[in-house]
């Protein structure tokens, strides 16, 4: 059972770290350049996988993959009527949108960080970046449960 245990958490982690290296390819415009390697890069573990299924399971599993083969054509098919598929298009896209996103996450962390330091009594948050003795608002005396750690300067 010990044995079992193990070569599913490695099979698991290796998927992981399989489909994380593709998907960062598949992100990257500088590497997506042939969407055919990538595909193909697939197809023995894929292969490796189905052939360990049989009976009802394989079964199910060449019907699933038909209907999710055939909802690919039709979703690119339609796609296609937009107008010619760039996929380095979207991954341009999506890494702006994630850098926006992050930069806008980030503003408003900081932006809130500061209102909440600043609200201390006593206290704001140049003073508690600056180290301030005073930034607990009780005098620069240890009270309570001892010192408390000061934020790290900027």
């Amino acid at each position: 059972m010990r044995e079992l245990a193990k070569s599913i958490g490695s099979f698991s982690w290796a998927m992981t770290l399989y489909g994380a290296r593709q998907l960062g390819t598949m992100m990257n415009p500088d590497t997506w350049t042939r969407p055919d390697d990538a595909a193909a890069s697939f197809e023995p573990l894929t292969r490796a996988a189905a052939g360990e299924l049989d009976g009802p399971f394989g079964g199910a599993w060449e019907n699933g993959d038909r209907l999710q083969r055939a909802a690919v054509d039709g979703a690119f098919s339609a796609l296609d009527a937009l107008g010619p598929f760039d996929p380095r298009r979207f991954a341009t896209t999506g890494a702006t949108m994630m850098q926006r996103t992050m930069g806008a996450a980030m503003g408003t962390m900081t932006q809130g960080m500061e209102s909440m330091m600043g609200s201390m009594p006593g206290g704001s948050a140049a003073a508690a970046r600056d180290g301030a003795d005073d930034d607990c608002g009780c005098g620069g005396k240890s009270t309570g449960w001892g010192d408390m750690p000061r934020l790290p300067r900027s």
